[in-house]
C-alpha cells in the first residue's frame, strides 16, 4: 500500500505539468524510492510464497514487467519526438496518466488477489492464519500432503532463523551477500546508461529516426518472451552463463573488431537476444534464494544499493569518454570482465532449481543439512 500511494504521487503532477522541470525532477525522485521499495517488497514476497517448482518463472516474470514497461515508454517517447510541432502530444503527461491509473489499480488488487506472506505469520505464531494463506496460495480447499510437508520445513526454517544472529555478515551470510553483488555488478555491465547509449547511436545509424531505443528493447522483449517459460526447465547457473557469456562474446566483437555500421548491426542484435534469454531475471531469482527469513531484508537492500553506486560510478565514467575510440574499448572492457564473473558464477553459485528456501539457503552458506522436501510421504498419506 506505501508503495502504491508514492507511486500515485510520483506520477499524477506529471498529468497537469508534463514540462516544468523541477516537477519532473521531484516526480522522478519519488518513483525511485517506489521502485525501490515495491521491487524488494515483491521480491521477498514472491520468493515466501511460490512453490518450488515455478518459482523461477514467477521471480523471473518480475524483471520481464520492467523491461516490458522501458519498451512501452521508449515507445510513447518515441511517438513524441517524431510528432509534427503542431501537435498536441507531451509524454511525460502521457506517462504520468498511466503511472496513475496502474498505480491507483493496486488499490483494488491488494485486498482481493494478494495474500500476506506465509514466512512472515509464521514469525508471528500465526499458525491457522498462515495453513490457510498457503491451502489458497496453493488453489486447494484442503490441507493437502504437500501443504503441510512445506509448511513444516517452513517453520523449521525460520525457527532455525530466529536462533541466528541479526548481523548480515554473520552465521554464514557473507558468501551470498558477496555472491549476490558480484551477479547484480554483472547484470549492470550488461545494462547501463553508457552500453544503452553507445548501442542507440550505432542502430540510428541504421533506423535514422527516434526507434532505437524501442527496437532493442522490443528485442530483448521476444527474446524474454520466450525463455521465460523455461526457467524451471532448466537450471539458473546454465541460465546465467548463456546469457551472460553470450552478451560478454557480443560485446568483444563489437568492441574489438569494429566492424562499422553492418557489424555493429549484428553484434548488437545479438547481444539483445542473449540478454533477452534471462541474465536480468536470473539475477532476481537468484536474490531471492540466496539468503535466510531474519537477514533477506537487509542483505537485499545493501546488495541493491551497490547496484545502483556502480550504475552511478559507470555513468560518470561514460560521460567522460573523450573520444569515439574509447566508447569502442568501453565496450571491449566490460565484455572481458563479464566473461570472468560469469566463468567465476558458474563455479560458485549453486544449483537451486528445484529446491525449498531451506534448502537454497543452505546451498549458498555451504550447509548441508536434511530437509523434508527431500522426504517421501509416509505409508498411508495421500495428497488428497
Amino acid at each position: 500500500y506505501v508503495g502504491a500511494a508514492v507511486s500515485v504521487i510520483s506520477n499524477a503532477p506529471l498529468i497537469g505539468f508534463p514540462n516544468e522541470s523541477i516537477v519532473i525532477i521531484l516526480c522522478r525522485i519519488l518513483a525511485g524510492i517506489s521502485h525501490g521499495f515495491i521491487y524488494i517488497t515483491t521480491v521477498i514476497h514472491a520468493s515466501e510464497n511460490a512453490i518450488k517448482e515455478v518459482r523461477g518463472i514467477i521471480l523471473a516474470a518480475l524483471h520481464y514487467c520492467i523491461i516490458a514497461s522501458v519498451f512501452t515508454t521508449s515507445i510513447l517517447l518515441a511517438i513524441g519526438q517524431e510528432a509534427d510541432v503542431n501537435v498536441n502530444y507531451e509524454p511525460n503527461m502521457i506517462i504520468g496518466i498511466l503511472g496513475t491509473v496502474y498505480s491507483a489499480m493496486a488499490f483494488l488488487f491488494i485486498p482481493f488477489l494478494t495474500y500476506e506472506s506465509v514466512v512472515f505469520l509464521i514469525e508471528r505464531q500465526r499458525y491457522s492464519e498462515a495453513i490457510r494463506n498457503m491451502i489458497k496460495l496453493r488453489n486447494e480447499s484442503v490441507e493437502t500432503w504437500e501443504i503441510k510437508n512445506d509448511f513444516d520445513e517452513m517453520k523449521l526454517m525460520v525457527c532455525e532463523d530466529i536462533r541466528t544472529s541479526k548481523s548480515i555478515f554473520k552465521d554464514g551470510n557473507l558468501r551470498p551477500l558477496l555472491l549476490m553483488i558480484l551477479v547484480k555488478f554483472l547484470f549492470v555491465l550488461s545494462f547501463n546508461y553508457g552500453l544503452n547509449m553507445i548501442k542507440f547511436l550505432a542502430v540510428d545509424n541504421i533506423l535514422m529516426g527516434h526507434w532505437s531505443s524501442a527496437w532493442l528493447f522490443g528485442i530483448r522483449l521476444m527474446a524474454g518472451l520466450i525463455s521465460l517459460f523455461f526457467f524451471d526447465v532448466f537450471g539458473r547457473r546454465i541460465y546465467l552463463a548463456v546469457s551472460a557469456g553470450g552478451t560478454a562474446i557480443s560485446l568483444l566483437v563489437y568492441g574489438f573488431l569494429n566492424l562499422g555500421v553492418e557489424g555493429s548491426y549484428v553484434a548488437i542484435i545479438a547481444s539483445e537476444i542473449f540478454l533477452g534469454l534471462g541474465l536480468g531475471s536470473v539475477t532476481d531469482v537468484l536474490l531471492s534464494e540466496a539468503f535466510s527469513s531474519r537477514k533477506k531484508v537487509l542483505s537485499m537492500i545493501v546488495v541493491t544499493v551497490c547496484e545502483y553506486i556502480v550504475q552511478i560510478a559507470l555513468i560518470l565514467s561514460f560521460l567522460n569518454i573523450p573520444t569515439r575510440s574509447y566508447e569502442d574499448a568501453f565496450v571491449f572492457t566490460t565484455g572481458g570482465v563479464m566473461i570472468v564473473i560469469t566463468i567465476f558464477l558458474y563455479l560458485q553459485l549453486p544449483e537451486t532449481r528445484f529446491m525449498s528456501l531451506r534448502q537454497t539457503r543452505d546451498e549458498f552458506r555451504l550447509v548441508g543439512n536434511a530437509t523434508y522436501s527431500r522426504q517421501q510421504p509416509p505409508q498411508g498419506i495421500t495428497s488428497a
